[in-house]
């Protein structure tokens, strides 16, 4: 238990929330192991690109899940939007932040942000041309826009799992909501990203919604520990998933091999029976 001078609650309704959360899943966070992505140094060099080794690299194997309850029990009552309060130390989860931690520069424009903006006015080419650019032939639009996580490309599939656990997460991982969509879509695109925007408001969204899980638990942490937030005896902890290796890629490439052998048998025209006794 905690020393008795340190308040882990702001509030009663922080306290009872906690309580609640008490049952929610955490979100695993999953990074790309560079050193076992040796057949796709694609990613090495997007990374690389980018400025994301902080980011690539941060996700760890456990993380402390009674601070990620506290942190998300207690930004849900904050009066101060990006702040949360951890056993004694006001915890800012700002866009600057977040960015600060991980070494990065907001970019002038965020391309996730102009499409969000602009999603209104985009025909219905420019629809096809962006489920084309991510998912396997015959992909089709589900409800609300989103996109099935399975008729996904080896690539994109790779940075959707990571955007869905690790940058912008989310409860449900067989279908990625738009927003998400244009997240991968910009990183293909190589266009730039405000990372600290989309996390910070990724946050505060989980803190102040309806959501069932919790997420960024490694981000949590960290931003704890730059804070001297203290560990307590009985504290609860959580692991991550494996993180993004040549093994995962390779099943990524193998289903969608299966699925373009079985599509060309599928479509290959039927020989009259004449024929086959030719």
């Amino acid at each position: 238990m905690p020393p008795t001078n340190v308040e882990r609650f702001i509030s009663e309704e922080a306290k009872e929330r906690f309580e609640v959360l008490r049952s929610f899943e955490v979100v695993g966070e999953r990074k790309f192991d560079v050193t076992g992505l040796t057949k796709y140094p694609i990613f090495d060099t997007m990374i690389r690109e980018r400025g994301w080794e902080e980011l690539k690299g941060m996700v760890r194997d456990t993380n402390n899940k009674s601070v990620i309850m506290e942190f998300f029990a207690n930004a849900r009552f904050s009066e101060v939007r990006y702040q949360a309060y951890i056993r004694g130390k006001p915890i800012d989860y700002s866009p600057d932040a977040i960015n600060k931690l991980l070494g990065l520069t907001a970019p002038e424009e965020c391309e996730v942000q102009r499409l969000e903006r602009e999603r209104k006015n985009m025909a219905e080419q420019d629809w096809d041309e962006l489920i084309a650019k991510m998912c396997r032939p015959g992909a089709t639009w589900k409800s609300a826009r989103m996109l099935t996580y399975a008729e996904f490309l080896p690539i994109p599939k790779a940075w959707a799992s990571f955007v869905i656990q690790t940058l912008e997460s989310t409860s449900c991982s067989s279908e990625i909501p738009l927003k998400r969509v244009f997240t991968v879509s910009a990183i293909l695109d190589q266009k730039s990203i405000n990372v600290g925007e989309l996390i910070a408001n990724n946050i505060h969204g989980i803190a102040t919604g309806k959501k069932t899980v919790l997420g960024h638990g490694t981000i949590i942490n960290w931003l704890c520990e730059k804070q001297l937030v203290q560990e307590f005896e009985g504290d609860l902890y959580t692991a991550t998933i494996q993180p993004i290796t040549d093994k995962t890629i390779d099943v990524f490439m193998k289903k969608y091999q299966k699925f373009m052998r079985e599509r060309e048998r599928r479509d290959a025209p039927e020989v009259p029976h004449q024929q086959q006794q030719a």
